[in-house]
């Protein structure tokens, strides 16, 4: 599951490691700490220009997608802000989308929350050694609304590897750069496409534990990424209105 994740990057920094061209961009993108579901996102898609063919462009979406709807009912489903790298290809909500409507989804890092025997919730933040940004395998889609389309998108997640799996069972898919290309591609191979999708480990990510402030998806600041201690979590927690 991938639920909540930060972008904080400067936008001509993003511009260069992802290949786009920032100017659209410089009065909408605004660092985040605390992105949450429904929360407007940068992506990054295969420029349709073919002058450019090796420039990408960047969008700001919505994060979560619109589930398939039932011929025997109206009602409206909740925005779908995962979907599964083992049913991607398959479920009526995502197979289109994974067909040819594909996109990066870049991040700083992301948080998960390690759940203990008492039920007691405590979040972590993943982020590179380095710090640099990563790119989450990511699928879009338009929808039409009375209010007009809405462009939104989903993160695909996969079984945990061993650097997640003590926390939660699944974590997003985080593509390596040399995959980039190939993931924005059109055209490409389905099996190709899902084995870029397969659990892989992570030698250059590492977590550690940060403040209960982030479960409140309102709190977007700098110190939310920041190392607490278990003590710090205690005090906040014990503080924290009913």
């Amino acid at each position: 599951m991938c639920g909540r994740f930060g972008l904080f990057p400067e936008l001509d920094a993003l511009a260069e490691q992802f290949n786009f061209d920032p100017s659209i961009m410089h009065d909408i993108y605004h660092p985040r700490w605390n992105i949450p579901p429904t929360a407007s996102v940068l992506t990054i898609h295969k420029d349709s220009q073919e002058s450019i063919p090796s420039k990408n462009s960047a969008r700001l979406l919505r994060w979560g997608m619109a589930g398939a709807r039932s011929n025997k009912t109206s009602k409206v489903s909740r925005p779908l802000f995962n979907a599964r790298a083992e049913t991607v290809h398959k479920l009526p909500s995502f197979r289109e989308a994974f067909r040819g409507r594909r996109c990066l989804i870049p991040a700083s890092g992301f948080y998960e929350w390690e759940k203990d025997s008492s039920g007691k919730r405590t979040p972590m933040w993943f982020e590179r050694k380095d710090d640099a940004p990563v790119a989450f395998a990511g699928i879009w889609s338009s929808e039409r609304t009375p209010d007009g389309d809405i462009d939104s998108c989903a993160i695909i997640t996969c079984a945990a590897n061993n650097l997640v799996a003590p926390i939660h069972h699944r974590m997003p898919v985080i593509l390596s750069p040399d995959t980039y290309h190939q993931w924005l591609g059109e055209d490409e191979d389905s099996d190709a496409l899902l084995a870029l999708l397969q659990t892989q480990e992570w030698h250059e990510i590492s977590y550690h534990l940060v403040s209960s402030e982030v479960n409140r998806a309102a709190n977007d600041y700098p110190s939310l990424i920041e190392r607490a201690s278990q003590e710090l979590q205690f005090d906040l927690i014990s503080a924290a209105p009913c």
